[in-house]
């Protein structure tokens, strides 16, 4: 079998696995209590030791790879120039048989008309006969297809079926081993017999060849030519040892047992011109190929041992040189464990121990960094922590205020010992609050939108003043009730492209804040007019309390308020102006608020974009004719859960004039279907086991096309598709006012609305 060892894989195995193992065997066999110096000096010495040995095994493992591939190489080319020799040996003399065929045809020789040549047997024998003695061979017969001719000397055996062109080998009448040629012009052929001992000069010179040998044999390891430590006969080991690489392989090189037991080289090359596989078998043995690399083994060792003793000493003084530096560092670290972080940090010693101590300077700095943040940022969770309670106080505070008045009033209102006037008083107080927590629960959902990314503008080219005076409006009755006066100032040729309920939103939230903040008999100046940089530019000034220049950068901050403790003198939640500052950046403006300090008054300038006047404009829908007043008639079917809700919305319709059936689940819904066919079916979406959705989509199946309206707290406008996907015509969300929701109604009923003969009155 072949054993190859790659060079690679020694020199791989002889760097990492003694320095592996000794290092490891060296550190685990150190005890954990040895001081540093010990451990230093072990460490350097059992380095020193490991890398020693590493690079003697390495050199060693090198010189013999190196040393067997130029043994391999020996073989190789000891094999191929013998095989080569034998080789132009035999086509020689096959050549040379061909042409003696040839010349003796035409000279003893005469072609009859059949083709075949008649030899004269006399002259035929005579030309056979100094043939055979000018090639020196043992045996020669002349045939003319299957038929002997002439022969002389020792013939050989005549076999038809000898290739032509090939030689073999046989034994002849006296028992010795002969190689047989034969040689054919045409029907003519002939058989040359010559000794084994022809080839012995090939192989019995070993001058360069020092213990090593050469000699011809057959692939079942037969041997043609003597053995060098067998001659004259065939080593009983060798069939089994040789054999195993067959003469057909081609050339190839092998480390095995020889047929003596001797671990040896091989080199095989098989000759050409014979018959059954014959090739030269070199050997060269491996301690004789080998030995110069043993002789530098001894030199290594010797020098590796003087290597470790220069190691030891030279480990000594590195221990003494490296520890000293060592400590300090290991004092500093004790400090910085200690949450010193301010001591300096000794950076001397080796470069290495340098870059240590450079390294733990550094570390000790973004210690004192990272504890610092860490402090800071401890405070802030304290005081986002803080906040949070101070926001959950205030909005306490502000839905539990209104409550209160819309509690006291009802209770009030049920005892029925209200006069006229004051009932009047407690219905306005009851709409004020209702109408305060709405604001509130918009604001929440709106910062909460904003929070998550999700809220968006219905973008559409409009007049700017329109959305600012529908801002004003909104607040126009707050301001009256308090006492502060609005004055507006409005450009009518500013046109902007954004969503203009959001706009009319941000001057709502605005003024808003001015009113709150601006006592009774001060002023409030609405400014709409173009800027000079090309701006739309929108300015809010009061007369009020003012910002301090250190709340100032904050104005803008969710839930942050100048004075949000229990005695502040103003109401919200610190919502409103986040929420400007958020719907103005989604415009692609920019919103800054400037103060002169307490008592000065604040101004906020908005400035937008300017949009290109001569595009599509978009008039607020107030300028279209106002709602349906009554409904008369009509048969409506409410599907609510909630009775409360159930029992007020069926009130406002009925106040209006329809008819109204209620159910109380998705299920209820559909039974009353079966028995009533209303005009419009005003459904919620939240209810238990079936929502709204999945209700209209039964409906909607059941091939009940009722226009659909989905009354829902469910506001937002996502919410809104998901209605008009499942077949909603509108979507109104809770709380609803009931001119809005009996608007609706009638826009869906149409013709059914007519037929019932109902009042319809319309405002400008």
């Amino acid at each position: 079998m072949c054993r190859e060892r790659p060079a690679d894989t020694h020199i791989a195995g002889a760097i990492h696995a003694p320095l592996e193992n000794l290092v490891r065997h060296l550190l685990d066999w150190i005890p954990r209590s040895t001081s540093f110096k010990a451990q230093l000096l072990l460490t350097v010495v059992g380095s020193i030791v490991a890398t020693a040995v590493a690079l003697t095994t390495v050199a060693y493992q090198t010189v013999r790879d190196n040393l067997e591939r130029e043994a391999r190489s020996r073989v190789r080319i000891a094999a191929q120039s013998r095989a080569d020799a034998v080789t132009r040996l035999v086509s020689g003399q096959m050549q040379r048989a061909q042409r003696f065929i040839t010349s003796t045809a035409a000279l003893c020789g005469e072609q009859k008309p059949t083709g075949v040549t008649a030899w004269e047997i006399t002259c035929t024998r005579s030309a056979l006969q100094e043939f055979r003695i000018t090639e020196h061979a043992t045996g020669a017969t002349l045939m003319s297809g299957a038929r002997r001719v002439v022969g002389t000397g020792r013939a050989p055996k005549i076999d038809v079926a000898r290739p032509t062109g090939l030689a073999t080998f046989e034994h002849a009448a006296d028992g010795r081993l002969q190689y047989v040629i034969r040689a054919g012009i045409g029907r003519a052929s002939l058989l040359l017999a010559f000794p084994v001992a022809d080839f012995q000069p090939f192989f019995g010179d070993r001058s360069s060849f020092g213990e090593g040998e050469a000699f011809l044999r057959t692939s079942a390891g037969s041997v043609i030519t003597a053995a060098r430590y067998a001659p004259g006969e065939t080593p009983p080991g060798m069939a089994l040892t040789e054999a195993a690489h067959t003469c057909f392989d081609g050339g190839s090189e092998w480390r095995d047992i020889d047929y003596r037991g001797v671990e040896t080289i091989h080199g095989l090359y098989p000759v050409h011109g014979f018959m059954g596989g014959v090739c030269v078998d070199a050997h060269l043995p491996v301690s004789e190929s080998l030995a110069p690399a043993d002789a530098l083994l001894t030199v290594l060792v010797q020098r590796a041992g003087v290597f470790v003793v220069l190691g030891l000493l030279l480990g000594l003084m590195a221990s003494r040189w490296l520890a000293a530096p060592v400590f300090r560092l290991a004092a500093s670290a004790r400090a910085l464990q200690d949450g010193d972080f301010e001591r300096p940090i000794p950076i001397d010693g080796p470069s290495e121990v340098r870059a240590l101590g450079r390294s733990l300077a550094t570390m000790a700095r973004a210690l004192g960094e990272m504890v610092g943040r860490e402090r800071r940022a401890r405070q802030d969770a304290e005081t986002a922590n803080r906040a949070k309670d101070e926001f959950l106080a205030v909005l306490s505070h502000e839905l539990r205020t209104p409550l209160t008045a819309t509690l006291g009033w009802t209770r009030l209102l049920r005892t029925g010992h209200l006069d006229a006037p004051r009932s009047v008083r407690a219905v306005e107080a009851i709409e004020r609050s209702a109408m305060t927590q709405t604001r509130l629960v918009n604001d929440l959902l709106d910062i909460s939108r904003i929070i998550a990314g999700r809220l968006q503008l219905e973008r559409q080219v409009i007049l700017l003043a329109d959305a600012v005076h529908a801002g004003v409006e909104e607040v126009r009755t707050a301001a009256d009730r308090k006492g502060v006066t609005l004055e507006v100032k409005l450009a009518t040729d500013v046109h902007v492209r954004g969503d203009a309920l959001r706009l009319q939103q941000v001057i709502s939230n605005l003024l808003t804040n001015a009113i709150k903040f601006t006592a009774s008999g001060g002023r409030v100046l609405v400014r709409l007019a173009r800027a000079d940089d090309g701006t739309a530019e929108i300015a809010v000034t009061d007369t009020g309390v003012g910002i301090s220049s250190e709340f100032l950068p904050f104005v803008f901050d969710r839930f942050r308020q100048a004075d949000s403790g229990p005695t502040r003198p103003h109401g919200g939640l610190g919502l409103g102006l986040a929420i400007v500052r958020h719907l103005v950046r989604l415009h692609g403006g920019t919103v800054q608020a400037l103060s002169g300090g307490h008592g000065k008054g604040a101004t906020f300038v908005v400035q937008l974009p300017l949009a290109d006047a001569a595009a599509s404009i978009i008039r607020p829908a107030a300028d279209k004719p106002a709602a349906v007043a009554r409904i008369d008639g009509l048969s409506l079917l409410l599907v609510e859960d909630d009775e409360e809700t159930r029992s007020v919305v069926r009130a406002m319709l009925e106040d209006a004039g329809a008819t109204v059936v209620t159910a109380g689940s998705a299920e209820e819904g559909r039974r009353a279907l079966l028995s009533v066919r209303p005009a419009v079916l005003i459904s919620d979406i939240a209810m238990p086991d079936e929502d709204g959705y999945a209700f209209l989509r039964s409906v909607r199946a059941a091939d009940i096309n009722v226009p659909a309206i989905a009354l829902t707290a469910y506001a937002r406008r996502e919410d809104a598709a998901q209605a008009f996907a499942a077949g909603f015509q509108l979507h109104l969300p809770k709380p609803v006012h009931r001119q809005v929701l009996v608007s609706a109604i009638a826009s869906l009923a149409g013709p059914a609305l007519d037929d019932a003969g109902s009042r319809v009155v319309r405002s400008a």
